[in-house]
């Protein structure tokens, strides 16, 4: 299976364009907007097809949420829960034999639209127009693990409702807080990447959308919409450091410059969703230097290119302090949220949602403080200090606190199971 994976990304890698070799005739690049037109409608095609098998999951992690409440203590009660089981019972299997037929052709034309696509990501104008310079002078980031993964696994993962449910709740927030670059992670479904662009393409001019895709699991998840002109994007691939899904899955970085109307970089952006642990309390050897790998990778990529200031890292890292202090981050990076409630409660949303008990051990040990905002402080090419810039990072709440919650309906009005970062720059 490793061989086999290893055999089509370097197929796709000779069919696709680098950012760096991208041609200007006319044709070329009619020929790459084609291709990536027809990309993307394989890719719709294939989310259309396999949206039975995820509503089939979902109604499937519905029942067994169903079936995990305790007895009720009446009989109306009872009879009503017994309905409820039964009717999604039914959907299952009426979803059963359409989810056969229809998630085979799907896997088809993903994998079409992963030989189709002509590079690493997809880009996309808005109708807004580019912004020249920071307003005010300052410069702004919206981050979000959005949790927006396909069937019911939002529920089992993040202890959330599917991510249709919340679209439309992600899309304000992220319009209120009115960044000038929005970076997105878990953005897995296709379809989700659409409605996002459709929706906000009015307030920002460029998308990078399907980033990092995969031609049968989980690309990368991430989604970037720009108000400045973007150069020089490219996507880190993560693959050789992972130690889960490794061949179903493609984590990684993109990396970009936010450009002025003079083509002079403002800032230079790596957004990144690092290796997760199964126990954010506990994480293993492996999957800590999995996380150490893929930061070397970003540090490499700094020291590879001309380096700009400010560069800034943001992301879920899924580490907490005592993690990062042993990576290279505290020798070239400076951290710029300070927060110490932490940013994630997928674990203490799991567990009273699937009425298990919580680890209070855990929670002390403040182990969800997954998502960071790092600037570069120090050039990994030279060893030189860099200009000292003013940079806010505020935690922007998308869930209630957990003590706050008072039954699960409480849980499933959470916007994702991460809090947001707004993160401020003054140029």
């Amino acid at each position: 299976m490793v061989s086999e994976a290893a055999s089509l990304a370097s197929s796709k890698e000779k069919l696709k364009l680098s950012s760096d070799q991208m041609p200007f005739s006319i044709s070329d690049k009619w020929h790459q907007k084609s291709r990536d037109w027809t990309g993307r409608l394989f890719f719709n095609i294939a989310s259309l097809c396999t949206e039975p098998a995820c509503k089939m999951h979902e109604k499937n992690t519905f029942l067994k949420l169903a079936r995990s409440e305790p007895k009720p203590p009446n009989v109306t009660e009872k009879l009503s829960q017994l309905a409820q089981k039964t009717y999604l019972c039914a959907q299952v299997s009426l979803l059963l034999p359409i989810t056969v037929f229809t998630g085979t052709i799907g896997m088809f034309f993903r994998l079409f639209g992963y030989f189709t696509q002509s590079s690493e990501f997809n880009h996309l104008k808005g109708n807004l127009k580019e912004k020249d310079f920071p307003t005010d002078n300052k410069a702004s980031i919206f981050f979000l693990n959005t949790c927006f993964i396909g069937g019911g696994y939002p529920l089992t993962n993040g202890g959330v409702l599917p991510w249709k449910s919340r679209i439309n709740q992600v899309i304000e927030k992220i319009e209120k807080a009115d960044a000038d670059i929005v970076c997105l992670s878990e953005i897995y479904d296709f379809k989700a990447s659409q409605i996002l662009y459709n929706k906000l393409k009015d307030k920002y001019a460029h998308f990078y959308l399907n980033i990092g895709p995969h031609f049968f699991g989980a690309k990368s998840g991430l989604l970037v919409a720009s108000k400045y002109k973007i150069q020089n994007p490219h996507f880190i691939d993560f693959h050789n450091t992972l130690v889960h899904n490794k061949n179903s899955n493609r984590r990684g970085c993109f990396a970009f410059e936010a450009i002025n109307k003079e083509n002079k970089p403002i800032a230079k952006v790596y957004s990144t969703h690092l290796e997760y642990s199964e126990d954010d309390s506990n994480p293993t050897d492996g999957e800590k230097k999995a996380r150490k790998d893929e930061i070397d990778l970003i540090i490499n990529d700094i020291k590879n290119s001309e380096v700009v200031s400010p560069t800034i890292l943001t992301g879920d890292l899924n580490f907490s302090k005592d993690e990062y202090d042993k990576t290279d981050l505290v020798t070239y990076f400076r951290k710029t949220n300070t927060d110490n409630k932490g940013t994630c409660r997928r674990d203490e949303f799991n567990k009273k949602l699937w009425n298990q008990k919580i680890d209070e051990k855990a929670k002390k040990e403040n182990a969800f403080d997954l998502d960071h905002t790092f600037i570069l402080r120090k050039s990994p090419k030279d060893e030189k200090k860099l200009t000292k810039f003013r940079v806010s990072t505020k935690i922007i709440p998308c869930f209630d606190e957990p003590s706050e919650i008072k039954d699960k309906e409480d849980i499933l009005k959470a916007l994702s199971d991460h809090h947001a970062m707004k993160i401020e720059i003054k140029i």
